[in-house]
């Protein structure tokens, strides 16, 4: 190819591209030459309004024209809602300025950028293909938790750069993903490791951490009401050595006659009823831990925006209120078990 390269210009909103005749064909070539994705899936929990597809825009537009010699070539939004419906706008600046009033749930947006790169001086200008993809996967026919809270924690970023450049692919996505990790919060070890594992807590330790608190009190419970005659003579005589006869007959009645029919009370039925009560709102707690994660949101629209922040605050009082009592059961069960042992 000779040093005659094409140049880019712009004309009212028009790309224009001077090739000469002679170098028409190699251009076209290196046009159409085959290129190869880079990719990336971002995990974090978001809520993705018009200002932050703006900020990604921007950072891209920004980074190509100051790296390279190029051009916006088209751009393209696509935003899905709940029902099924989509809205597409002509370009970035349309989907912007929009002022979208319809009651639709937004469950996620695509982002479709061209652009016209020249990566050398003496080489031709070529397409090179960037689609953003936010999801939030709320669907309105999605999983529920209380019938309140769906499930929005499988939403996910994906960036995809069709490129002749790899480098050049992979600078874009480094610095959409610095953008992302300083605006939007990553899970944590925590998050991960429970979500890894929810399945084995619920099954194997929970059931291992419900006996250590119950079997105690169950197997003093059925055991009570077979206490030997001895034993309870004994424990009588010792104690009370300085009562009369009558007395001590009257109490060693007493207490034969409470343990022997009266072996599970109201008292000690109420321990084990607390710690079951609380036990079975922790397995509830751990069954819905994704539930109670934070939300994964497209809030492209003001119907959106306001559902999604109820959403939150929904999750947050029935996480809040089912800790709340898992910690007061079980400490109100483990308190009337110690109190019962040691009266």
């Amino acid at each position: 190819m000779s040093k005659n390269v094409p140049s880019i210009a712009s004309q009212s909103d028009a790309i224009v591209i001077s090739i000469p005749k002679e170098e028409f064909g190699s251009f076209l070539n290196d046009l159409l030459k085959s290129k190869r994705t880079v990719s990336r899936t971002f995990d974090h929990y978001y809520d993705f309004d018009k200002d932050s597809i703006n900020d990604i825009y921007l950072i891209i537009d920004f980074r190509i024209k100051e790296q390279n010699s190029g051009s916006l070539l088209n751009s393209e939004v696509t935003a899905v809602f709940a029902d099924g419906s989509r809205r597409k706008y002509e370009s970035i600046d349309l989907f912007l300025n929009s002022n979208d009033k319809m009651n639709a749930y937004s469950i996620g947006v695509n982002l479709s950028l061209s652009y016209m790169v020249q990566f050398a001086v003496d080489a031709a200008p070529l397409k090179q293909d960037i689609r953003v993809t936010i999801n939030s996967l709320a669907r309105e026919d999605g999983d529920e938790i209380l019938g309140i809270i769906r499930n929005t924690h499988n939403g996910f970023v994906n960036i995809d750069i069709k490129s002749n450049s790899f480098t050049w692919a992979d600078d874009i996505i480094a610095h959409l993903s610095n953008y992302l990790d300083s605006k939007f919060k990553r899970p944590s070890l925590f998050h991960r490791i429970m979500n890894a594992t929810r399945e084995v807590y619920i099954i194997l330790f929970l059931p291992l951490f419900f006996g250590a608190l119950v079997v105690p009190d169950y197997l003093r419970l059925t055991s009570s009401g077979i206490i030997s005659q001895k034993a309870i003579l004994n424990s009588v005589l010792d104690g009370n050595k300085g009562y009369d006869l009558v007395s001590l007959s009257n109490k060693i009645n007493a207490l034969m006659e409470y343990q022997v029919n009266t072996g599970l009370t109201a008292q000690k039925a109420v321990t084990m009823i607390t710690i079951f009560v609380g036990m079975a709102l922790l397995v509830f707690l751990a069954a819905g831990f994704k539930f109670f994660l934070p939300g994964r949101y497209v809030s492209i629209n003001e119907f959106s925006k306001t559902k999604n922040a109820a959403k939150e605050r929904g999750k947050k009082g029935i996480l809040y209120g089912i800790i709340l009592a898992t910690i007061f059961s079980i400490g109100t069960g483990l308190l009337s078990s110690y109190i019962w042992d040691t009266i």
